[in-house]
């Protein structure tokens, strides 16, 4: 009889204890569960995310509007577009180019004066989630080219050395102007295709010539041809020119030694050569007088060409 009952006393014991671990188990599941999404870093995570300085005002009939971004993701970025449309038609999808290190740039073509251009950038990642910005807007103004050279190299190069800058003054042949491109006869030698030069601009309104430091340097923009025209864009400074000469030239951005073109035509305005500091020495001064081939392409605020 005693023993029955100690059998018995055992069986009700063990089936408890199975019961306790059971429930125990069943508790550690759900915590590795719960932890597993918690801390699971091969899961989407965020979408893109993207960095933009959006467009100031545009001239008409000088290139593309260039759209630059710096777009990150957790995993991988796997399209990029620029969505845009044309003083209100319907929008147009563009394909951004990666250019690598996370800078995407796209190209919205040339439109003419008077336009108004709307554009967002989107992004996808390669677990289709997908992000954008909001809708920038920049108008198209009509612009001109501002030059003092007939084209040639006549006079042959003067070298940019590394910090140095080469500037002009020039009178405008409309007031207000803001200036939209400094244009140079660019270059290099082939071993130094690449290298980088930023565009320079002084607000300083008199035929005194620069002061001090410049108003506005633009991002370097790389060289790669060996003899052209660059076209560096400035509308980032949105500078409004009301009166006097406009100064404007071109600044070497890295150690490498690029050459603006010289030119024998009269030069009806002034230039300066130096590094970026309180002093210019003018060029009129040199054997190479006062003709850098350096012009200047500016907007013409309300104004259709």
């Amino acid at each position: 009889m005693f023993s029955n009952k100690y059998l018995l006393l055992m069986l009700l014991l063990l089936t408890a204890l199975m019961l306790v671990v059971g429930c125990a188990g069943s508790g550690d599941d759900d915590d590795d569960d719960t932890g597993g999404d918690d801390d699971d870093d091969t899961g989407p995570g965020d979408p893109p995310s993207i960095d933009h300085t959006p467009l100031n005002d545009q001239p008409a009939g000088f290139g593309v509007y260039y759209i630059r971004a710096t777009i990150i993701d957790n995993s991988a970025v796997a399209s990029a577009a620029v969505v845009y449309s044309i003083s209100g038609s319907a929008e147009t999808t563009l394909a951004m180019e990666d250019r690598g290190e996370g800078l995407f740039v796209g190209a919205i073509p040339d439109q003419p004066a008077g336009a108004n251009v709307s554009y967002r950038i989107s992004a996808s990642d390669d677990h289709d989630q997908s992000s954008q910005t909001e809708n920038y807007t920049f108008n198209v103004l009509g612009a001109v080219e501002v030059l003092l050279d007939d084209g040639s190299a006549e006079d042959g190069l003067r070298a940019i050395a590394a910090g140095d800058s080469l500037l002009v003054g020039m009178a405008m042949p409309i007031y207000p102007v803001k200036p939209a491109r400094v244009r140079i006869k660019v270059h290099v030698n082939p071993d130094d295709a690449g290298v980088a030069v930023s565009g320079v601009l002084f607000a300083d309104p008199s035929a005194a010539g620069p002061v001090g430091e410049p108003t506005f340097v633009s991002e370097p923009q790389a060289v790669q041809s060996v003899d052209a025209w660059l076209d560096i864009d400035v509308t980032a400074a949105d500078m409004q020119v009301d009166s006097g000469n406009l100064i404007l030239g071109v600044t070497s951005a890295d150690g490498k030694t690029p050459f603006v073109g010289l030119d024998t035509s009269g030069f009806a305005g002034s230039a300066w050569y130096g590094r970026s500091g309180p002093t210019y020495t003018p060029l009129g001064s040199t054997p190479f007088a006062n003709n850098l081939m350096i012009r200047a392409i500016v907007m013409i605020p309300g104004g259709d060409k």
